[in-house]
């Protein structure tokens, strides 16, 4: 059978097949840098803009679709198992991240590189705006796309630290007011149905990029994130384990922002930690799972912000036990 041309496969859908986390991700970096080029006083209607300029129609066209799935994955996730963590009213981290932490990080970004420079505009290319006007989602979705920018750039990864923990901070808060308010059943057919239709308009979007910038077609990289669609990371780790026994699940760098759900589907409670060393002992009060239940985690409750061996042990010492653990 003759193979489809690459063109005609849309990496979006493929690549977020079993990462709803990085469909989100993904959507909602796009959505940021092309809000980041539209005309900065676009008229509240801007039907003939949008026929000329094509971040004013990308924007028109993806914004809701963006804003849709991310509704469903923040009704979904919080309603995967216990979403742990920060509960903190979502309009109490809103009002703090529109005063005292974007002032913080536009400072620390000065320091760093001046205001009008290709890289202070590279990360803040609205300045402080989208932190501090817009919907909930906008700047939930302005943090994120921060802390993407900010990448591995060296002078500012205390920043970006940072700036993770605040966007798993609102992440939280924002799941556990979309549980609370929610009337949806949040389960992984509605999720996967706006996974779909965010990912036929993002090919799309990508078509009219590649037109636009078809003679430097290099200029897409900054408003897709092509590294995040080359990822094939596993993120389904199904895996049983022997009474007594610790083991080793996977090795990986987590983000702060990640959620991982653990899900114990045998008869024995099980622990679970991020170690330095994959060969360590399970530590003193690490992450019990409970058997038959799920819960969703951060990378910080399993363990020291940097750790990348996830271990786990059965607390039983005779009885197998076995597990599932998603990124999502």
């Amino acid at each position: 059978m003759t193979r489809s041309w690459i063109f005609l496969m849309n990496p979006f859908i493929s690549v977020t097949n079993t990462s709803y986390r990085l469909m989100k991700q993904i959507g909602d970096y796009t959505l940021a840098a092309i809000a980041a080029r539209m005309p900065q006083n676009a008229p509240a209607n801007a039907e003939a803009t949008a026929t000329t300029d094509i971040f004013t129609q990308l924007f028109a066209i993806l914004s809701p679709v963006v804003q849709a799935y991310d509704d469903a994955y923040t009704t979904w996730l919080s309603q995967q198992g216990t979403v742990k963590g920060q509960t903190k009213s979502l309009n109490d981290v809103l009002d703090l991240l529109s005063s005292q932490k974007i002032e913080d990080w536009d400072l620390a970004i000065q320091n760093v590189y001046r205001q009008h420079t290709p890289q202070y505009m590279a990360l803040l290319p609205r300045h402080r705006t989208p932190f501090q006007h817009g919907s909930q989602q906008d700047k939930i979705t302005a943090v994120g796309a921060l802390s993407l920018a900010i990448g591995t750039d060296g002078a500012l990864q205390t920043l970006k630290t940072d700036v993770d923990a605040f966007h798993d901070t609102l992440v939280n808060a924002n799941a556990v007011q979309k549980g609370s308010k929610s009337t949806k059943s949040g389960n992984s057919t509605e999720v996967e149905a706006d996974r779909i239709a965010l990912g036929i308009e993002l090919y799309g979007a990508l078509g009219l990029l590649m037109q636009f910038y078809k003679k430097t077609p290099e200029t897409i990289a900054d408003i897709v994130p092509v590294d995040a669609l080359r990822t094939h990371e596993q993120t389904l780790f199904k895996q049983d384990i022997n009474g007594g026994e610790v083991k080793l699940v996977f090795t990986r760098k987590l983000e702060e922002d990640d959620h991982i759900k653990i899900t114990d589907r045998g008869n024995t409670a099980l622990q679970f930690a991020l170690v330095p060393e994959k060969n360590d002992a399970m530590p003193a009060g690490a992450f019990t799972v409970q058997p038959n239940e799920a819960e969703v985690v951060t990378p910080a409750m399993l363990g020291a912000a940097g750790n990348r061996f996830l271990i786990v042990k059965n607390i039983n010492a005779t009885e197998k036990g076995s597990f599932t653990i998603e990124l999502v």
